[in-house]
């Protein structure tokens, strides 16, 4: 009997990045849809690179703006990958 994948998500354990990393890419959609927070944004070459942080790691959605699909998705725990956003931080309204 299959069940269905988000049954399964919900009824497990908090999901980590190498779970993460062993769904499909249309699984992995679903986790960041469902369950991840936009935290920031940033343009590339040709796309939108969205932040996404779900659970205790981040994920890159490189999203095709004239396309209007995902190009990528890029998972990661390691905060050294967040230089190029942490350049778009400014602490002038905290100071």
């Amino acid at each position: 009997m299959e069940v269905a994948f988000p049954i399964l998500l919900r009824q497990s354990p908090a999901l980590n990045l190498y779970h993460f990393q062993q769904l499909t890419g249309d699984q992995q959609s679903f986790v960041v849809e469902q369950y991840g927070v936009c935290i920031c944004a940033r343009d590339g070459n040709d796309c939108k690179i969205l932040l996404y942080q779900v659970e205790g790691f981040y994920v890159e959605v490189y999203f095709n703006v004239k396309l209007q699909t995902i190009r990528e998705l890029k998972s990661f725990n390691s905060t050294d990958d967040l230089q190029p956003y942490l350049e778009q931080i400014t602490l002038s309204g905290v100071l």
